[in-house]
């Protein structure tokens, strides 16, 4: 599935920071001109940061910002943003993706939806009880789309021990010390990865096409 042959329509769900910026900076890099970013997340000032950076590498690029609270979603808020984005390319895409959130994309004739998963979703941490719960229901629920949805490449991308605020925080404060010590262990030695170290992976995977829709994919895969 390369972005590089379709004028493509993608939606980045908290690309303010993190590996949500990362991914949203280094797949734009690889569209085709004429293309539509949607970029969300709650803060417009990081967004604007993100939008700027994409824009410097592929400035044929159309790219939406729009402020939204993801911790409680609007339907009817994102689906006016991307009405917005639509109504301002006038396009009609050959692909349509949409990392880490689902949602209706139109008549498109490919869809893909990218669900960041975890590790801790299909194997058990001491201290992320909540954390692995989530993850686990989630990839449930994007593994039963994939079988009911037969138009939809469905993509469940684990992307490894990340360089991130929230493992920082979990080095900082878990209730295990032996999570602690492991994410020290990861710092100390420079295995931990980085955003864009991720995203590069994630995008020879969906590029190569080596997996099932609904599969779980880690990036050590």
């Amino acid at each position: 599935m390369s972005l590089i042959d379709h004028e493509t329509l993608a939606i980045d769900p908290g690309a303010s920071r993190g590996i949500g910026q990362a991914m949203a900076i280094e797949n734009s890099s690889q569209m085709l001109s004429g293309s539509v970013v949607v970029l969300l997340a709650r803060s417009c000032r990081d967004l604007e940061k993100t939008k700027e950076q994409i824009l410097s590498r592929n400035p044929s690029l159309q790219v939406d910002t729009y402020s939204l609270d993801l911790a409680e979603p609007s339907i009817d808020e994102i689906k006016q943003c991307l009405q917005l984005s639509l109504d301002k390319s006038s396009k009609n895409f050959e692909l349509a993706y949409i990392i880490h959130n689902v949602g209706s994309i139109g008549d498109e004739t490919k869809k893909v939806i990218v669900n960041i998963t975890s590790k801790c979703g299909i194997v058990p941490f001491e201290s992320f009880a909540l954390y692995s719960s989530g993850k686990a229901a989630r990839e449930m629920f994007f593994k039963v789309l994939a079988l009911e949805e037969k138009d939809v490449l469905v993509l469940n991308y684990s992307p490894g021990p990340i360089d991130t605020d929230m493992t920082i925080d979990v080095q900082a404060n878990s209730c295990s010390p032996d999570i602690q010590n492991m994410f020290k262990s990861l710092r100390d030695e420079n295995t931990i990865l980085t955003p864009l170290q991720t995203t590069k992976r994630f995008l020879e995977i969906l590029g190569n096409g080596n997996y099932n829709s609904g599969d779980h994919v880690d990036y050590y895969d």
